[in-house]
């Protein structure tokens, strides 16, 4: 019988540039799958009675199941899904001045290098505002189409081998579908026609699988050496990370079968006499994946419990659990300061309440009843969490939002300087490799069959955790550049003074484009023309200064705050 693997899927949470740190995450989380594989390979090829044979190698098997994400999470999946069709080298610290080596990496290339170092450039370029068409958003999306075109290309060559990755990968983004897909209710009434009540579902995927072929399950299949999809496939990657307003919304047509067979999508599936009232090829107008899912661990979750045909309790268990999801969240939530919540002040007026009503929505389709329960749990292994987390300045350790330089802005802060996006790609590493060696794991003493099938008395020995309490533990996927002996040992700490900073001195330069875009949004969106057209500009020159003043200083109070102004 062929030995089990355990089955990983990896859940990426939206984080506009802030996409950076995930994809330091996913390079260092690739690099020590190649290693571990390598040694695998090798200790097969002598066999365990050779002299060569490296015992403290542990040689159980982890394969990737499942990436899924919204937003820039969803982006990355997709860009991960690509990536890992060919060869590449991980960037580390030491290669920052290797341009070649960063160019040729996926996860740096495309979150890092964008398409230009200075990404305010292409962002307030109104080359998409044409007289008359209305403006399509706030900021120029069109980088995204070329960042897509340029990761997302059909090969000629066989995919790279990676043992890690499941034969039928499959890869999910959350879509807000502005659309949405009708679905009838029914009632018994006096009236026929009104018998029916009719909802509708907005909250969408884009569901891929890694396999040219098609079992009738919705997962629509992507083949990178035939093509097979890869323009849907596009599409998708730049739907997810349409922030509302902010980057232009996206069309996707799909065939109605990737909906209706899909039972994560149509929860209706297997009902024979049921079918989506939605055309043959349906095509959806789409926003940003985070606005109604912006971490789909759950789905993530019962797609490996189904895979796995585990119970809810077994695949929290330890001992006897065959999967887990792996989060990465740029964003992680942050619990209200109790103090705060004593003094706050409820502000019935109009302009609050609009406020509080959007929070209201977007929290509550966040909101996931399910998982409250594991909540207060410290014995559940069916999730784990990588989020943010640097040493500053005289030893204060920063978390979540604040730690990373692209969490200014709301996220969009990266965009204004790509020595933001720079540092959170190599604190991503950094806090991949801390996650994996301490955190990833499970207790030493543990019975799971999977995973201990794997570890040899000298592996437990090399790998062992021990934490203040006195408990020991052994990690999932070894990390083999760790030596107990010697933590310091290919380490990468960021030192804190490479905290980056924005030059104060570039206000002056991005005023300029930024009232330029402003002034053409407004115009455009008054639809005004003629002599209308021409008041509405003098009025505009005549209130510029304020409007400048305004959202310049919002730009530098947030930096300062963030001590992210040199």
């Amino acid at each position: 019988m062929a030995q089990k693997k355990f089955r990983l899927g990896i859940s990426m949470a939206g984080a506009v540039s802030a996409g950076a740190y995930t994809a330091g995450v996913m390079d260092y989380l690739i690099e020590v799958l190649e290693k571990w594989e390598t040694a695998k390979a090798k200790n097969r090829e002598v066999g365990s009675d050779s002299a060569e044979f490296d015992s403290t190698v542990p040689m159980h098997d982890v394969e990737i199941d499942v990436l899924s994400g919204a937003s820039a999470g969803g982006m990355t999946a997709v860009i991960a899904a690509a990536g890992l069709q060919q060869n590449f080298a991980p960037v580390k610290p030491q290669d920052r001045n290797n341009q070649d080596l960063k160019s040729k990496n996926p996860f740096y290339n495309t979150w890092v290098n964008l398409t230009r170092d200075d990404m305010l450039v292409d962002l307030f370029d109104n080359g998409d505002i044409k007289k008359g068409e209305g403006v399509i958003s706030l900021l120029n999306s069109s980088f995204k189409e070329k960042i897509a075109e340029r990761v997302i290309q059909p090969s000629a060559k066989a995919a790279y081998a990676r043992p890690y990755i499941a034969e039928r990968m499959e890869v999910i983004v959350s879509l807000s579908n502005l659309n949405g897909i009708p679905f009838d209710i029914g009632f018994k009434g006096n009236a026929e026609k009104t018998n029916l009540y009719r909802t509708t579902s907005h909250r969408d995927y884009a569901h891929f699988v890694l396999n040219a072929s098609y079992k009738n399950d919705g997962r629509m299949p992507i083949s990178f050496s035939e093509g097979t999809h890869l323009d849907v496939l596009r599409q998708s990657a730049m739907a997810t990370g349409a922030f509302p307003i902010g980057l232009a919304a996206r069309r996707i047509t799909r065939e109605s079968k990737f909906l209706s067979d899909n039972p994560y999508i149509n929860p209706l599936y297997g009902e024979p006499s049921y079918r989506l009232s939605i055309a043959d090829r349906y095509e959806t107008l789409n926003s940003d994946g985070g606005l109604l899912n912006n971490e789909p661990f759950d789905l993530t979750y019962q797609i490996l419990m189904d895979k796995t045909k585990q119970s809810k309790k077994a695949s929290e268990d330890h001992n006897k659990f065959m999967s887990t999801v792996l989060m990465v969240d740029p964003f992680p939530s942050e619990p209200e300061n109790l103090e705060s919540t004593k003094t706050k002040k409820l502000n019935a007026g109009v302009l609050s309440v609009v406020g509080l009503l959007v929070n209201t929505m977007r929290s509550e389709l966040s909101f996931k009843r399910e998982s409250l329960e594991v909540a207060y749990s410290d014995d559940n292994y069916s999730r784990f969490l990588v989020s943010p987390k640097r040493t500053g300045v005289g030893g204060f350790d920063y978390q979540g939002n604040m730690a990373i330089a692209c969490g200014s802005l709301g996220g969009f802060g990266g965009f204004f300087e790509k020595s933001f996006r720079e540092h959170d790609f190599y604190l991503g590493r950094r806090n991949a490799q801390y996650f994996l060696r301490k955190h990833f794991a499970i207790p030493a003493d543990s019975a799971n069959p999977i995973i201990m099938a794997g570890y040899s008395d000298e592996a437990k020995d090399r790998f062992e955790i021990k934490t203040r309490r006195g408990k020991t533990f052994i990690p999932i996927i070894p990390d083999l550049a760790y030596d107990k002996n010697d933590i310091s040992k290919n380490s990468e700490p960021l030192d804190p003074s490479q905290w980056p900073k924005f030059p104060a001195s570039k206000f002056k330069e991005i005023e300029k484009p930024i009232v330029k875009r402003l002034q053409l949004v407004i115009l455009e969106l008054a639809n005004l023309s003629g002599l209308f057209r021409a008041l509405g500009w003098v009025g505009i020159q005549i209130f510029k200064k304020k409007i400048s003043t305004l959202l310049l200083g919002v730009i530098r109070k947030d930096f300062e705050k963030r001590d992210l102004l040199g």
